[in-house]
């Protein structure tokens, strides 16, 4: 089996021992991806995303797949703009976030995946409806809030097609 990395990158108040990581890295290594989780301490956006392409640069995979909660899903959208990525899976993005609103946020990649919650009270649905329209970007929204503490089964079945994706891409 090739050499797939997949950065999990956790959200601003978050680390990476995060739920959704947790819940999510066996289907990941499960499928033969090795996860890399970086702790981006209190790093703003900026110094998030160089460690993120650093750390993929150092470990050189031959495919490279992204997913972020929140701010790490605007740190692995940025990020894929530096790097060669076959797939984002990003979880309730605070894409337009204040101070944010005008970065370029484009980014192609052949596997997207955007989930997003009818009660986050953090990035309003709005600003990802947006984001996931500008990008033709399949966009999955629970019932839940902002953490998705309520959503594990789905996640993983979100996270499971995901990643089949990216196998057959």
């Amino acid at each position: 089996m090739s050499d797939s990395l997949l950065v999990m990158s956790h959200g601003l108040d978050s680390s990476p021992q995060a739920r959704k990581i947790q819940w999510l890295t066996p289907l990941a290594t499960a499928a033969g991806w090795r996860v890399l989780a970086p702790d981006y301490g209190d790093g703003d956006a900026a110094a998030r995303i160089d460690q993120l392409v650093a750390a993929v640069e150092e470990a050189r995979p031959e495919r490279c797949a992204l997913s972020g909660s929140s701010m790490g899903g605007v740190v692995s959208v940025l990020a894929a703009q530096r790097l060669s990525v076959c797939g984002l899976f990003l979880m309730v993005p605070a894409v337009y976030w204040p101070g944010y609103e005008t970065l370029d946020y484009s980014v192609e990649v052949p596997v997207l995946e955007v989930v997003h919650a009818w009660h986050d009270d953090v990035v309003p649905l709005d600003r990802v409806q947006r984001w996931a329209e500008s990008h033709q970007a399949p966009l999955h929204i629970l019932n839940d809030g902002h953490r998705l503490e309520n959503s594990r089964g789905s996640l993983e079945l979100l996270f499971g097609h995901f990643v089949r994706r990216l196998e057959t891409s």
